[in-house]
């Protein structure tokens, strides 16, 4: 795997007792090298290795069926870390009276669905360039043939044609207001907003067959974010 990414945060104290702070991530992923040397589909479709979009985690064993018979599970679609980018905001304001105003603002890019594949029809003639079902061991028993799989990626490569999901949007909003009560002591009573606009996208495609066409998870979604949440505190400082 190969990763480059860039940071940057500003933060800054301003006049009238108002703090704010932003940050950008933006990163850039791509596989390296080739496929693991049992991978069918280092000999089915070698030249679609390449991805920039979501990747799969390639240790261990993990990855050593990129072309799966009945490609359902999570082997293609999950990879929450290879997120495009995030841009965060944030501020806070020491209003006159002890009043405490404070605001969040995230976007998160969204997830990608993984390479997209299909299954050629049962009698597609590309299914005999690589010989039956299973064959025929010479101690009388019978192997299945990894290469007989009727899987296919369905571009050139395997980060062509993913589908990013929308981005994930979440505001924040805490108004709150500190009672002193003589010494060190005081209380805080806040009321914070989770969610203020209730958007609702998610962060994860389905995990069973997102990125298989065929399948009537097909592109569909999991995982969503929380809905509009409200929360009481009530803070002694002492």
């Amino acid at each position: 795997m190969n990763y480059t990414a860039l940071e940057l945060t500003l933060a800054k104290n301003l006049s009238n007792r108002f703090q704010a702070m932003a940050g950008v991530n933006r990163q850039w992923q791509s596989f390296g090298g080739t496929w693991n040397p049992r991978d069918p589909a280092r000999f089915i479709q070698p030249d679609a290795f390449p991805s920039n979009r979501l990747l799969y985690m390639p240790r261990g064993n993990n990855e050593e069926n990129s072309l799966p018979p009945n490609p359902t599970g999570t082997v293609l679609t999950y990879g929450p870390t290879w997120q495009k980018y995030s841009i965060r905001f944030g501020g806070t304001w020491h209003a006159p009276f002890d009043f405490i105003v404070a605001g969040s603002y995230t976007i998160l890019a969204g997830p990608w669905s993984g390479p997209i594949v299909d299954l050629l029809p049962a009698n597609s003639p590309e299914l005999a360039l690589f010989g039956p079902g299973s064959f025929a061991l010479a101690n009388g028993t019978r192997a299945n043939n990894p290469l007989a799989t009727r899987t296919r990626f369905q571009f050139p490569t395997r980060g062509e044609g993913q589908v990013q999901a929308p981005a994930i949007k979440t505001l924040g909003l805490k108004i709150g207001r500190v009672i002193k009560l003589g010494g060190t002591r005081d209380i805080e009573v806040a009321g914070n907003i989770f969610n203020v606009l209730n958007d609702g996208n998610y962060t994860q495609y389905n995990y069973s067959g997102a990125s298989f066409i065929s399948n009537p998870n097909y592109l569909q979604f999991r995982n969503q974010q929380p809905a509009r949440g409200f929360q009481g505190t009530l803070v002694f400082r002492f």
